[in-house]
């Protein structure tokens, strides 16, 4: 194992500092060009302001929420609505009922009708369950 010196890792860093300041991508302009007037500095000040103002309400903007509600009226009164509901119950189906009523109180559907369906529902069980499934069935 070599023992690099304090001083060797001093001139490694200071060399590696200059290069890092010397590479310019964008150089200065000289300061010949440079022209300083109160109109620039203004322009400049209108322009960072600005600048604030956009990002500001930009944020805002993103940080609010906004709630579009649009209602139409159904003209259709004959239409039907398709209603699915998926229920797991543990029970015989034909202990299970539906009534579909609207906000007038008429009834749409009951579970005597034929619209209501049900579809059986099978699980894994231990043999506990399936001695309990028997009992209640």
């Amino acid at each position: 194992v070599t023992f690099v010196p304090v001083i060797m890792r001093r001139l490694n860093r200071k060399k590696a500092l200059k290069v890092v300041t010397e590479l310019d991508a964008f150089p200065k302009v000289p300061e010949s060009y440079q022209v300083k007037t109160s109109q620039g500095g203004t322009v400049s000040l209108l322009t960072f302001t600005l600048i604030a103002v956009l990002v500001v309400s930009e944020f805002m903007y993103y940080r609010s929420v906004v709630y579009k509600y649009k209602y139409e009226v159904d003209a259709d009164i004959e239409s039907e609505l398709m209603f699915n509901i998926d229920v797991v119950v543990a029970m015989k189906c034909s202990y299970i009922g539906a009534d579909l009523l609207d906000l007038s109180g008429t009834t749409h559907m009951s579970s005597a009708d034929k619209g209501f369906q049900t579809e059986d529902t099978f699980f894994e069980m231990t043999e506990a369950q399936r001695q309990w499934l028997q009992y209640v069935i």
